[in-house]
């Protein structure tokens, strides 16, 4: 078996406590046993790493914008000379199919190179004191500066590139980071490490520590950190930004239930392809996922036939993590599809209609299922799903479609199908969500641009760009010659 190191200080640290990792694939495709046991941080490796950070700090903010991009792209190139690795890692540990495990991969490099760019773009601006009757005679300058440690926590899910999101900008930024993994899928970050150490960049600019909770709390209370960036569940998320010390700045990407509005106008076809493969792929374990789709009556039985057919035909379904086709795999633990089917049998207890009803082909692996009217209250209709599942509801008009997917405690990201601009200006202005998607689906996301939610979906905004201002302090130079 083999044992990974923690990150800590620019070494490999070995801890006692190990964790064995298991995938969620069936046990035939790795014997039946964990594959690999990583080093479990304690406390005490928290407050060390919190110091380490704050020393490199030092170090990191005096580097010029020029050798930051250069290491950045070093690091762009690193991942893109290990994708084969960080996909089986990714496949392995998360149960994401090797194709989306591929494409992940390839993202991240990508989001290095956009912070790359970043890294040389000026945030500063001339001032012109002499818009006062006093400033006659001033010169003055706005200059940002790195804002300090940063401590990034990160899911299961993406563990790759939701880690890319949080290192590529704090390093553009001038900013170490310290990352705590997700317990299930510590590996990527780990690679991520290794190739970080090998750039140019000081040796604690990025720290991995793997850990479960206890772990979490302790790196929160570490006073050196100016910063906690979080994306996770709204029950974490939330909790982190109320014990946040007075000083640290909280950013927080949670959860959703994505809408999807297929407006009478809208090219049915599309939308129904665009609907099963945001619903289900990789099983529906992507916080932006479609949930919801609410459509308009004048063709609700067409688009029904339309993505029964779409699902049915062109979701594909494997328990082999070799399938490079597959959109829907094993759910990530036993656990999670215990849930699901709670979920999904109070939502038949309660009235809803399965129009397509999946299967438990084995304790982790759902099949697609689809339902119509699901009760509002139902946990289906009203938390965040993270499974293999769409509810299809029918509306009479585009007011009572932005009405439902507003009726939500969530708002990250809503789609609408459209062929009327009005109706999709229409659905900008009155849509509660972070971004409205015209004839896109909900899962689409541009690495360089805002991201985020509103509600229970988060607080604060990433995007490479974005995030490397959070992560830089404005400071304002006056002078009269």
């Amino acid at each position: 078996m083999n044992l990974q190191p923690m990150l800590l200080n620019g070494e490999w640290v070995q801890s006692i406590d190990q964790k064995p990792i298991h995938s969620p694939w069936p046990p035939r495709y790795f014997q039946n046993k964990a594959f690999d046991s990583v080093s479990q941080a304690s406390p005490e490796h928290a407050h060390k790493a919190a110091r380490s950070a704050r020393h490199a700090g030092v170090e990191m903010s005096a580097t010029t914008r020029f050798n930051r991009a250069e290491a950045l792209r070093k690091i762009a190139d690193g991942i893109a000379s290990a994708s084969s690795e960080l996909a089986q890692v990714i496949c392995h540990e998360s149960g994401k199919p090797m194709a989306l495990a591929s494409g992940e991969v390839q993202r991240s490099v990508r989001v290095f190179q956009f912070a790359a760019d970043e890294a040389q773009r000026s945030l500063g601006a001339s001032v012109y004191p002499d818009r006062e009757a006093h400033g006659t005679g001033v010169v003055g300058r706005v200059e940002y500066f790195p804002l300090g440690p940063i401590l990034g926590i990160t899911p299961f899910n993406f563990p790759l590139n939701l880690v890319a999101h949080k290192v590529a900008p704090a390093l553009a930024a001038g900013c170490p980071i310290v990352i705590k993994p997700a317990p299930q899928t510590p590996s990527a970050a780990l690679i991520l490490g290794r190739i970080v150490l090998s750039s140019g960049f000081p040796v604690a600019a990025l720290q991995v520590l793997p850990g479960g909770m206890e772990l979490g709390q302790a790196l929160c209370g570490c006073e050196e950190f100016a910063a906690v960036t979080f994306t996770g569940s709204a029950k974490a998320g939330w909790a982190i930004k109320r014990n946040a010390l007075s000083h640290q700045k909280v950013l927080l990407e949670l959860g959703g239930n994505a809408a999807v509005i297929v407006d009478k106008s809208a090219d049915i076809s599309s939308a129904a392809a665009a609907v099963a493969r945001a619903g289900y792929s990789y099983s529906g374990q992507v916080c932006i996922s479609t949930q919801r789709v609410f459509v308009d009556k004048s063709i609700a039985d067409e688009f029904e036939r339309k993505l029964a057919e779409k699902i049915l035909c062109d979701v594909q379904v494997s328990d082999n993590p070799g399938d490079e086709h597959a959109l829907v795999g094993p759910l990530i633990d036993k656990a999670a599809a215990d849930r699901i089917d709670a979920g999904l049998t109070s939502a038949e207890h309660a009235g809803a209609r399965v129009l397509i009803r999946g299967q438990r082909r084995s304790e982790n692996l759902l099949t697609p299922w689809l339902l119509e009217a699901v009760p509002n209250d139902q946990p289906l209709a009203c938390e965040e799903v993270f499974g293999p599942v769409v509810l299809l509801d029918v509306v009479n008009d585009l007011g009572e479609a932005i009405a439902r997917a507003n009726a939500s405690r969530y708002g990250l990201q809503t789609s609408i199908f459209t062929a009327s601009l009005a109706s999709a200006e229409k659905a900008f202005r009155q849509l509660e969500c972070g971004a409205v998607l015209v004839n896109l689906p909900t899962t689409y996301r541009l690495d360089s641009q805002l991201y985020g939610g509103v509600k229970e979906s988060g607080f604060g905004r990433e995007g490479v760009a974005h995030v490397v201002r959070e992560f830089s302090q404005p400071k304002l130079f006056l002078a009269k010659p």
